[in-house]
């Protein structure tokens, strides 16, 4: 496991200042009918997913950092410095390019894998 995790670490350029807590490779047919479906049957979701344009084979890396993210947040509460939002959901297509699917707390972005 920690081989994987070292290369998905990798793909996902891991920094200094943020730690890899999650990570999982999956077909990009799998990342995609995900996307599409996550919150239905009435919640937002992504009508059409971009993973669709790749080969269902290829794969796609779900990366979960954890870090401080408050620049990305809303301010916290009166009287706090950081509102928590310490996670980052990155995904990282067949061809390295890395897409940052949304920030938030560790409770609203739990490490899943489809």
């Amino acid at each position: 496991m920690l081989p994987l995790l070292l290369v998905l670490a990798a793909a996902c350029g891991t920094r200094a200042t943020v730690a890899l807590s999650g990570a999982f490779l999956r077909p990009a047919s799998v990342v995609a009918q995900w996307e599409e479906t996550m919150n239905l049957p009435d919640g937002p979701h992504v009508v059409r997913s971009r993973w669709r344009d790749y080969p269902g084979d290829s794969l796609v890396a779900l990366c979960y950092y954890n870090a401080s993210f408050d620049n990305y947040s809303p301010p916290g509460a009166p009287g706090h410095r950081t509102s928590g939002f310490e996670r980052a959901f990155v995904l990282v297509g067949p061809a390295g390019a890395a897409v940052l699917d949304h920030i938030g707390t560790k409770r609203t972005t739990p490490i899943v894998a489809p």
